[in-house]
């Protein structure tokens, strides 16, 4: 189980192509990681909107292909390291 804490942004990607849409990105310290759910392409996922530019705690999977993170849980966290 990967266990990521970042802000997520929602950013528009793949301008042009079949795959242009709404990606909801984690951006960690060191890494960036594109989140999805399950079942669900990873964009447009409108689950995410709530989140865009908080700082969450994700725990899931990352694709060994893709390197996208299936998303298990989602929580809003609170940064105390100022």
């Amino acid at each position: 189980m990967l266990v990521l804490i970042g802000n997520i942004e929602c950013r528009l990607l793949g301008e042009g192509s079949k795959s242009e849409g709404l990606y909801t990105i984690l951006v960690g310290q060191e890494s960036e990681y594109i989140l999805y759910r399950k079942g669900l392409l990873p964009f447009n996922d409108p689950f995410f909107e709530p989140y865009d530019r908080a700082c969450v705690r994700v725990e899931g999977e990352q694709d060994p292909i893709s390197g996208y993170v299936e998303v298990q849980t989602i929580a809003y966290f609170e940064n105390t390291n100022g």
